[in-house]
C-alpha cells in the first residue's frame, strides 16, 4: 500500500493524524500523531523509494489501552481500524476478519458489555490463532505473531520503552 492511499483511508481521517516528524536511514520514516490521545498513541511508517509502506508501527501505552481487567474502547477502535487498513485485503483468509472482530468485541474480566448476539459472545474462542493475539492485547501473553503466506506478517509484542510499558502492533510486509 502506498503512504498516498493510507493518507486517503478513513482510519487516517477518523483519527485525524497528522505527521510529527520525518527521518532518514535505509528507508524514509514518517511519525504520525493522532488527533486526541496523542502522549497514549504513536504510529511510525516505514517506507520505500516509491513511497510503499513496507513496515508499520502502532504503539499504544498499556496504562491506557488497558488489562486483563478492563479494556478501553478507543484503544481497541484505533486498534482493529490500524489492521483493517494495513493489512492487505486481496489475501483469501478469515484470519483478518475474525482478529478485527474479536478485537472490537473484546472485554475485560470486569468490564460490563450486554450482548445482543450470542455468536459474538462464543466468538474470541473460536480461532486459536486469534485468542493467542486477543491475550497479547490484554497483556497476559508478551508476544504473538502470524505470516500470511510471504506477503505480510502481523505481530503484536508487550514490551518496556522509555520506562513505559506498552503494547506494539507491527505490520510488515516483505520485500
Amino acid at each position: 500500500m502506498k503512504y498516498e492511499a493510507l493518507k486517503n483511508t478513513d482510519f487516517f481521517s477518523f483519527f485525524n493524524f497528522q505527521e510529527s516528524e520525518f527521518f532518514n536511514l535505509s528507508f524514509k520514516g514518517i511519525c504520525l500523531k493522532p488527533g486526541g490521545f496523542q502522549e497514549y498513541i504513536d504510529l511510525i511508517l516505514c517506507l520505500d523509494n516509491e513511497e510503499e509502506i513496507v513496515q508499520a508501527f502502532l504503539y499504544l501505552d498499556r496504562e491506557w489501552i488497558g488489562n486483563e481487567a478492563s479494556i478501553n474502547p478507543f484503544g481497541k477502535d484505533i486498534s482493529k481500524s490500524f489492521i483493517d487498513a494495513l493489512y492487505p485485503k486481496d489475501l483469501n483468509d478469515e484470519f483478518k476478519p475474525s482478529l478485527i472482530t474479536s478485537l472490537w468485541n473484546l472485554k475485560g474480566t470486569k468490564d460490563t458489555i450486554i450482548c445482543l448476539d450470542k455468536v459474538i459472545q462464543a466468538w474470541e474462542n473460536s480461532d486459536s490463532q486469534v485468542k493467542a493475539f486477543l491475550d497479547a492485547y490484554r497483556g497476559s501473553l508478551k508476544e504473538v505473531s502470524k505470516k500470511n503466506n510471504d506477503n505480510v506478517e502481523i505481530r503484536m509484542k508487550n514490551l518496556i520503552e522509555n520506562g513505559k510499558n506498552r503494547l506494539l502492533i507491527t505490520i510488515i510486509f516483505p520485500r
